[in-house]
């Protein structure tokens, strides 16, 4: 059985006015949002990510301790 709309807002606007309904309106959102929220793809779509074949060592042509120079 499901609450009338009006009824989840009730018990919204009373848990808004306080600082403790506040921080439990807070805690019970974490983990839907967690398990929402897909790292994994974000991740991929901010750093490229170059897959290797099977086997293939990780070569790279460049020294990253190696400060970048501009040739004009």
């Amino acid at each position: 059985m499901s609450m009338s709309i009006e009824k989840k807002y009730e018990i919204l606007s009373k848990n808004v006015r306080t600082a403790a309904g506040r921080q439990r309106l807070a805690a019970s959102m974490i983990q839907p949002l967690r398990r929402r929220r897909d790292y994994t793809s974000v991740g991929r779509k901010a750093f490229y990510v170059e897959q290797l074949p099977d086997g293939a060592l990780p070569i790279y042509d460049k020294d990253a301790d190696v400060a970048a120079y501009v040739i004009g």
